[in-house]
Order: structure tokens, then sequence, then C-alpha cells
């Protein structure tokens, strides 16, 4: 799920990636950024002991958050 986001910050690590929109206003994130937290969030699942087989859910409004989160669930997730 993520190797289109690994092969972007080979190529253009610094280019936005990502804008939300809300009521607070806009945030952007550049391919390296995405890439950083969604490792992150990633190793948190794997931390809290999401392994193969686990089902996930994801409760969340349209936003840049929920875009991470999917991209962090575990391939076997798909």
């Amino acid at each position: 799920m993520t190797q289109g986001l690994h092969r972007a910050v080979q190529r253009q690590a610094q280019e936005i990636a990502l804008v939300h929109l809300d009521d607070q206003g806009e945030r952007r994130w550049t391919f390296a950024q995405l890439m950083d937290e969604v490792a992150r969030q990633a190793a948190a699942l794997q931390a809290r002991g999401v392994r193969a087989g686990d089902r996930m859910v994801l409760l969340s409004g349209n936003s840049d958050v929920l875009i991470m989160a999917i991209l962090a669930c575990p391939p076997w997730v798909w």
C-alpha cells in the first residue's frame, strides 16, 4: 500500500503530498513528512500488538489523519 509513497519520497520528498482544510485552517504535508507520520503510526500499531490476521476498525471524519491511519495499517488488513 505504501510503495507509491516510498517512491515519491525518493523522487520528490519536499513536494506537497497532502493538504487538509478545516475550520482551524490548512495543514500541508510533504511526502517526507507524510512518510514519517505513517511510519510512526505503523510502529505504534505494532507496539500495541497488532499482528497478521488481526481486524482493525478506523473511525474518523474525512481528514488527513484518516489517510495517514489507512496508510499505517498493516498490509494484511487489506
